[in-house]
């Protein structure tokens, strides 16, 4: 048994502790949000099925609460940044559908840069991180997504407390296995002109990422309770904008709504970081 809980540990799971106020506000807000995004399917369908009933809600609620751990990711010091990015995201929605393996490998590319955690990924993650990318070369331009990741894994081996060479090879297995799946059942549909709503989406979101804060992170690691460090937040911040300029730059507007949340994480990290915003403690 010890065998097995060593080889299922995790360096880059993080729990939802409902004794904290904002991860009781995100597990409501999840739900809420999948209702929201049911109904409104059924509404605008005219009609009642029950794959997209489900469908719309599992979009609606995934994109609400990635929008949330996202925030948590690139401004750690503020509970608000993630609060106030759930309904940002949820308006975002009206912008076209998200795309969720997508907005999930940011994330969890983001949290491997930053190491939240406070410890490296595990094999099992490297093995997880390369299903994902495996998995994401079956979606639009998923081979950005892929890159994401391998330069998340690749960089945490020069970041500060650099992690094991193993994530190198994790990371170029990702991107490998992403061209190989693309090369097979890929897409890459051409640039599409975005709406009104996705350009100020982009462009709010571009600008919140530029006005973010540069300041020396307050907040410790989940496991070690050691401080993070500004450079690997940094890197987490800047990996998550340039994956979603570059989506829209190749995909253009189902680009910009697919990565919505990331926009909507941006958006309330700015707005968090406001005078007079509170921090956590």
């Amino acid at each position: 048994m010890p065998v097995i809980v060593k080889a299922l540990r995790t360096g880059i799971g993080r729990p939802i502790d409902p004794s904290y106020p904002s991860n009781r506000f995100v597990l409501v807000a999840t739900l809420v949000a999948g209702g929201i995004g049911s109904i409104w399917e059924v509404v605008a369908a005219g009609s009642f099925g029950l794959g997209a009933f489900f469908g719309a809600g599992i979009r609606a609620g995934g994109t609400v609460f990635i929008a949330w751990a996202i925030a948590r990711e690139i401004d750690p010091d503020r509970q608000t940044a993630a609060v106030v990015a759930v309904p940002i995201a949820l308006l975002a929605l009206l912008a076209g559908p998200p795309w969720l393996a997508t907005i999930a490998a940011v994330m969890l590319a983001g949290r491997v840069a930053i190491r939240t955690t406070g410890v490296p990924p595990t094999r099992i993650d490297l093995l997880v991180l390369v299903g994902l990318a495996a998995y994401l070369g079956s979606a639009p331009w998923g081979i950005i997504g892929a890159l994401c990741i391998g330069v998340a894994l690749f960089a945490d081996t020069l970041l500060p407390r650099p992690a094991h060479n193993l994530n190198r090879a994790a990371a170029i297995a990702a991107v490998l296995a992403c061209v190989a799946v693309t090369m097979l059942i890929g897409e890459w549909p051409s640039w599409e002109q975005p709406s009104f709503g996705q350009w100020t989406l982009l462009g709010l979101g571009v600008l919140a990422a530029a006005l973010l804060p540069v300041e020396e992170p307050r907040s410790r690691t989940d496991i070690r309770d050691d401080p993070l460090h500004h450079g690997r937040l940094r890197a987490a911040r800047l990996l998550a904008l340039i994956t979603g300029v570059a989506y829209a730059g190749f995909a253009g507007g189902p680009g910009i709504a697919g990565l919505a949340a990331v926009w909507a994480a941006f958006i309330g990290a700015a707005l968090a970081g406001l005078p007079g915003a509170r921090r956590r403690r």
